[in-house]
Parts: C-alpha cells; structure tokens; sequence
C-alpha cells in the first residue's frame, strides 16, 4: 500500500481509522484479526494467511531488499526462493537490524 514513512505522514494527517477512531499514534500495535483499518474511507488489509520464516542473516549480508552501495542482501541470501512462486507464495518483507556486521536472526513474513 506505501511505505512506513508515507503511511505516519497519512496518520499525521488525520487520514487513518482503527475501529472507527483516527490513529495518531504511527507505533501502535493491531491485530488484523480484530481491528479494522481504514485510509480515507477505504478499508486496508486481507484475510491472506501469513506465513513467517527465521532466517539467521550471515555477517556482511544487509536486511532490506536492494542496497545502494552494493552489499550483498537477505534477499540476496536467500537465493531463487524469493522469486519463485512456488517455494514462497507470499510476499516477503525484512524484519530486523538492518547492519551487515550484526549477526541476528531475520524474519519473514
């Protein structure tokens, strides 16, 4: 839909509902189970299940899907799998600290 800081610029702005209550609050938590969540009188989200892998990212390896300065990428490391379809039908997102030098455990979901 957009990205983390268009989406606290559309809730600085008035333009996002949770249950019916303008957020203000970019950090608060939702369950998309339970909540409901509107943009300008459109209603965001899916009932798409959700799948979440653990991926320890190796040292040297950068948690974002593309990196100006050419280092290698958690997408990167994880090869075919994010463009095949059929290994990973869902769409993957990057979840953790975003350092080549810091080992972390990386999730997807």
């Amino acid at each position: 839909m957009c990205s983390r800081r268009e989406a606290e610029r559309w809730i600085a702005d008035g333009r996002v509902r949770v249950n019916g209550d303008v957020e203000r609050t970019p950090s608060r938590w939702i369950d998309p189970a339970h909540d409901r969540v509107v943009v300008d009188d459109r209603r965001v989200g899916d009932e798409t299940p959700r799948v979440v892998l653990a991926f320890h990212k190796p040292k040297g390896v950068v948690t974002t899907r593309s990196d100006p300065a050419g280092r290698p990428t958690v997408y990167d490391a994880l090869g075919d799998a994010t463009a095949t379809a059929a290994v990973l039908p869902h769409l993957l997102a990057a979840h953790g600290i975003t350092d080549a030098e810091q080992l972390e455990p990386f999730y997807v979901r």
